[in-house]
């Protein structure tokens, strides 16, 4: 499934408050990278706003692992380890795009960050919220 960044939608938000919060941060994160990669600024611009990127990633996957952790959530674990490999590959990416500053490998992180929001919040996150759901 194709996903474009545009304007935050309602559809996007799980129900969860302080996880919808912080997808829709990390959403408006990912718009702004690609406009600073559009608009073609400077590139320390660029690298200072992957990074922030990166960093809040982290806080938001220890935020959601810790809400899972309090909830007893059962797939704590492999959700832990899907983090794991999502900032590796950002990491990754991210060593490319620093690299090569090549247009392809600006796609490719583009490309990868909006699968991540769509990909991970909807089939992945829901999953948490759909356990609390049940036994609420």
């Amino acid at each position: 499934m194709e996903h474009n960044i545009g304007e935050w939608e309602k559809r996007y938000e799980l129900g969860m408050p302080d996880m919808d919060r912080q997808h829709k941060f990390f959403f408006e994160l990912i718009w702004r990278l690609l406009h600073e990669l559009e608009a073609d600024e400077q590139f320390e611009n660029r690298y200072d706003l992957v990074k922030e990127l990166k960093a809040f990633a982290i806080f938001h996957f220890i935020s959601e692992e810790n809400m899972m952790r309090r909830a007893g959530y059962p797939d704590l674990g492999k959700h832990r380890a899907i983090h794991a490999a999502l900032i590796q590959d950002l990491s990754d990416k991210e060593d490319l795009f620093f690299i090569t500053a090549d247009q392809s490998d600006e796609q490719a992180l583009i490309s990868f960050l909006i699968h991540w929001f769509f990909d991970h919040t909807n089939e992945v996150d829901s999953l948490f919220v759909d356990f609390l759901r049940h036994t609420a």
